[in-house]
């Protein structure tokens, strides 16, 4: 469909809520600019209510012609515009006015162009000379973003990295061509490349709201570099984080994360994992809570397979055991949890012993970090020898009604996780006590627990016939228990890969 240049504007029918108008009225941009841009644009306006499918309207064909319709009538055709202030206009539209692009007030134009892809910002721009105008700073980012597009050597970094900070006071609006440089990095020449990442990373640190989330982008990208750059790389981002205040986002779980991309017999993920364990102490703890874990499933690394010494798993996990019980109870779950799930790096001689006392704190916990923790308990368990599974779930099982509802869906998966690796008899036992847990749920969330176990790769179909035909038999029994729907029942069974001949059972 292509717009007439009669000089005239397209116009649509609004409804009664003046918001809805500034939308639908949106049309001219459509017109002006490529349609998926402008539907990217309205979609991502989550704060402005409407009352109808914007997308299915601009793409209706009908409704363009009613429009037009509506705007040859005699009757609007002869009445001249009134001039008001645009948003003094607008709010007391009459519910039958047709309203073009022009009649948007500024501040609605500058919202939806604070949406517009940063690529289709110029074409944005160009709608008219009063949307030029408004989109003067955001014109300027594009045209950085634009330059940013085509660097590709070091000088070209620096150079619109320091254009940016003279140009554009607002570091948030920076985020976009920095973005770019940063996917620009490698094309670099391989020798400019270390030193471009260090400017890119200084640039985001003025930025209060994306700045972190740039840094962690940066830091994902690690693994590009030779081992001798990501070395230098390393410690360089270790010394940043180091100085960091405490406010600030927390970035060592990123940083630690990154010691995986180095070989598994380089010296170089020791001295990095020890040098991150001597600074947990000197972080608050919430951000404790959450490196702690990360740390826990580090220790893998350090088996003695990969040449270690056999006692160093032992020690690095009592250091991380004494740090999560100096923190105060409402910060312990997670690291509990964590502890416990990662039992099988210890010898098999510490496993019961260590379970035991990481249980015994977790039970002792508020409702909510113990269950936080019981996630991890689960997948300890299975490190123990089997002869201990069902006492150690009988003592679990007294703890499950603290569950809060919230965290339901997430321990009943969990707790089925072991049951697809426990002997059938105590299999029956964990399906009936992970289904209690949903007992008066509804549909949805027995839904949400399989399709959790299915993105963690366990799906019924990988049983043993008589473990699959008991966990069936279970899952019937709930369903008709709780009254599922018939629709309800063939939905969960057919997620599960099983037949509606089932549904009715």
């Amino acid at each position: 469909m292509q717009a007439r240049r009669s000089g005239q504007h397209s116009v649509i029918r609004l409804s009664s809520n003046a918001c809805d108008a500034l939308l639908e009225c949106s049309v001219c941009f459509q017109l002006t600019c490529h349609a998926a841009a402008l539907r990217r644009v309205c979609l991502l306006l989550p704060s402005l209510p409407m009352d109808l499918d914007l997308n299915a309207t601009l793409n209706d064909y009908r409704s363009y012609i009613y429009a037009l319709e509506v705007y040859q009538k005699p009757s609007a055709a002869s009445m001249p515009p009134q001039h008001k202030p645009a948003d003094v206009a607008l709010a007391n539209s009459p519910v039958d006015r047709p309203t073009t692009y022009n009649d948007l007030p500024p501040e609605v134009i500058l919202r939806i162009g604070s949406h517009v892809p940063i690529q289709d910002v110029g074409s944005f721009g160009a709608v008219d000379s009063r949307t030029y105008h408004l989109m003067k700073e955001r014109r300027t980012v594009w045209r950085f973003w634009r330059r940013a597009e085509r660097a590709v050597s070091l000088s070209a970094v620096k150079t619109i990295i320091w254009d940016l900070s003279g140009l554009i006071e607002d570091p948030e609006q920076r985020v976009e061509p920095i973005e770019m440089l940063q996917q620009r990095l490698k094309v670099l020449p391989r020798a400019e490349r270390v030193e471009a990442f260090q400017w890119l990373c200084e640039a985001t640190d003025d930025m209060p709201k994306k700045g972190a989330q740039t840094q962690r982008a940066l830091m994902a990208m690690l693994g590009d570099f030779p081992i001798p750059e990501r070395i230098l790389l390393f410690n360089y981002l270790s010394a940043k984080l180091a100085h960091r205040s405490p406010d600030q986002e927390n970035l060592w779980p990123d940083l630690a994360l990154q010691l995986l991309s180095f070989p598994l017999t380089s010296p170089k993920i020791l001295e990095g994992y020890n040098f991150i364990l001597a600074k947990t102490s000197d972080l608050p703890e919430s951000q404790q809570a959450e490196l702690i874990p990360v740390l826990a499933d580090l220790l893998f690394q350090f088996l003695d397979k990969y040449g270690y010494a056999n006692t160093l798993v032992p020690q690095l996990y009592a250091e991380l055991r004494e740090r999560t019980l100096r923190l105060s109870m409402p910060y312990q779950g997670a690291p509990i949890g964590a502890l416990a799930a990662v039992l099988s790096a210890l010898p098999e001689s510490e496993r019961s012993v260590r379970y035991a006392e990481m249980r015994n704190v977790a039970m002792a916990l508020p409702d909510e970090p113990w269950s936080t923790a019981l996630l991890g308990l689960f997948s300890g368990l299975l490190a123990l020898p089997s002869h201990r599974h069902a006492d150690e779930i009988a003592v679990l099982e007294r703890g499950f009604a603290r569950v809060p509802l919230a965290q339901r869906t997430q321990v009943a998966a969990g707790l089925l996780e072991c049951a697809f690796f426990m002997d059938a008899s105590l299999s029956r036992q964990v399906w009936q006590q992970a289904l209690n847990l949903l007992n008066n749920a509804d549909e949805d969330q027995l839904y949400r627990v399989f399709d959790v176990l299915k993105r963690r790769g366990i799906v019924l179909t990988q049983l043993s016939n008589a473990k699959r035909d008991l966990a069936i038999s279970e899952i019937l029994s709930y369903m008709k228990y709780n009254r599922f729907s018939e629709q309800g029942r063939t939905r969960i069974l057919e997620s599960l890969g099983y037949s509606k001949a089932f549904a009715g059972a």
